[in-house]
C-alpha cells in the first residue's frame, strides 16, 4: 500500500511539473504576441495621425488655394 501512494505520487509530481512547464511556454507565447502587437499598433496609430493631420491641413487651407488658383 505505502509503495503504491508512493509511485502515485511521483507519477502526480511528473504530471505537475509537465503542466508547468507547458504554462511557463504558454505564457511567453503571449508576450512575444502582446509585444508584436504594440508595435504594429503604434505604426498604425502613426500612419492614422499623419493622415488626420494632412486632411485637416488640405481642409482648413482648401478655401485659400481655390482663391488663389483661380
Amino acid at each position: 500500500m505505502e509503495q503504491n501512494l508512493v509511485e502515485r505520487l511521483a507519477v502526480l509530481e511528473s504530471k505537475v511539473e509537465s503542466f508547468q512547464k507547458s504554462q511557463d511556454d504558454i505564457l511567453a507565447e503571449v508576450k512575444s504576441i502582446n509585444s508584436t502587437l504594440g508595435r504594429y499598433k503604434g505604426f498604425f496609430g502613426g500612419i492614422i495621425f499623419v493622415v488626420s493631420a494632412l486632411w485637416a491641413f488640405i481642409d482648413l487651407t482648401k478655401g485659400w488655394l481655390v482663391n488663389h488658383i483661380k
